[in-house]
């Protein structure tokens, strides 16, 4: 494939973007970081910035009860403008039913929400993909977290069954040309340490058979203590502005290493911001009247109404 043949999904944090250009069809994603660290946070996040570029998504959690996520997920797309402080909570706000509605609206047949309780295999987990990316056009699969997946029906031990489950499903991103990204926990880090691409549970073989490594690292007097071991202390200090640290260990196609992006977390949406004051209209709010500006040309509509040909790489 040319350069320009490539088609990335936009993660929506413009350094990460600017740096690996998004996340590549054909490619598998591991992403991982400590408790705490805001793991949910950042795919939802992703979630919702892929279907605001029009790539259905669909999501395996087993991390949170369904009606848990929805509401994470419905206050993020919502924004801080549109949700409702719930009286006597300092830090609980939810979303109005009328506001809901228009979320979901816009999500169908945009977002599948999958199997909260894996109660199934990694066979039928393999098979599930496969049903809703023919049938419903899904290029992003998340699945959170590996150590949910029930991998008895694959034989060997367990290091085998992990490698063969990732090597399933690298294969299969490349195949349908759709990204996956899965969820890894850390292995228990000793309390001086930060977590490193080493630290990921399970076989060496997670790492190595993905395009993208990145860990989140959320920022605060432990973080400060633990990244004097990685960063010096100027470096440090810039990070500490922010909520949280993404850091990309591996980038196979550019070969982006040990580059970090600082990010910023609001409180009443549960988003992740470029900036302090970043405000994204989503698309289940009316848009503007948008005007075209005679020195910048005429602006193709797909900007606007967020169609995108997956078959040619767009650049507007």
């Amino acid at each position: 494939m040319r350069p320009s043949d490539y088609v990335y999904i936009p993660t929506g944090i413009t350094n990460l973007d600017r740096k690996i250009h998004g996340l590549a069809l054909g490619e598998l994603t591991i992403f991982s970081g400590g408790s705490g660290a805001g793991k949910s946070t950042i795919i939802n996040h992703l979630a919702i910035n892929a279907i605001q570029r029009n790539f259905p998504t669909a999501l395996w959690t087993g991390e949170l009860m369904e009606s848990r996520f929805l509401d994470w997920f419905d206050q993020m797309a919502a924004g801080k403008n549109f949700v409702k402080q719930v009286y006597g909570y300092d830090n609980f706000y939810t979303t109005p039913d009328n506001v809901r509605d228009k979320i979901h609206a816009w999500t169908e047949d945009k977002f599948f929400l999958y199997n909260n309780n894996y109660g199934c295999g990694s066979t039928q987990l393999l098979a599930d993909i496969q049903e809703v990316v023919v049938k419903k056009g899904v290029k992003f699969i998340i699945l959170d977290n590996l150590m949910a997946m029930e991998l008895d029906d694959v034989d060997g031990n367990e290091n085998k069954q992990q490698t063969e489950l990732i090597k399933k499903l690298s294969d299969y991103a490349k195949d349908a040309f759709i990204h996956i990204l899965l969820v890894c926990h850390p292995r228990k880090e000793q309390s001086f340490q930060l977590i490193r691409k080493e630290s990921i549970a399970g076989t060496a073989n997670i790492t190595n058979l993905a395009g993208n490594v990145l860990i989140a690292h959320r920022v605060g007097k432990d973080f400060e203590k633990r990244a004097e071991s990685i960063w010096t202390r100027d470096k440090i200090a810039e990070m500490m502005f922010f909520s949280v640290i993404i850091e990309v260990v591996k980038n196979r196609s550019d070969g982006v290493v040990d580059y970090t992006i600082g990010v910023y977390y609001e409180p009443e949406s549960r988003r992740i911001k470029n900036t302090e004051d970043e405000y994204i209209v989503y698309g289940w709010q009316e848009q503007p009247v948008q005007t075209t500006i005679d020195d910048i040309g005429d602006i193709p509509e797909s900007v606007y109404n967020g169609e995108y040909d997956f078959d040619k790489q767009q650049d507007f």
